[in-house]
């Protein structure tokens, strides 16, 4: 496969994950969940989404300089069962990288 072609698969599956979560956060929380997701994500602006994980994924509230340049649309945070952040991938990481920490967070209490 070509470097293009990867590059458009890739692609492709960070919109088909991003349209998902927007459908889940629709049909859990309603149109207005959604809506105001879509806020700032310059850690100045943050919308509480993107404050609440630059400060407790590592617990430092120095840590939201490390966060400023997040890549909303393809920045990819996975949270555990209490609705804590569990741990920040960067955008270029395939979904399918991810399985080892999703399997780690199914099987804690």
């Amino acid at each position: 496969m070509t470097k293009k072609k990867k590059l458009l698969l890739s692609l492709l599956q960070q919109l088909l994950l991003w349209l998902m979560m927007l459908i889940v956060m629709t049909l859990h929380l309603g149109h207005a969940a959604v809506e105001a997701a879509i806020g700032a994500t310059n850690w100045k602006n943050a919308h509480s989404i993107y404050d609440f994980s630059a400060v407790d994924i590592d617990g430092k509230l120095v840590s939201l300089e490390r966060y400023r340049n997040i890549k909303w649309n393809f920045t990819k945070f996975l949270i555990d069962k209490h609705g804590h952040p569990f741990r920040r991938y960067a955008p270029k990481v395939n979904p399918k990288e991810i399985e080892s920490d999703l399997v780690k967070l199914f099987m804690s209490p």
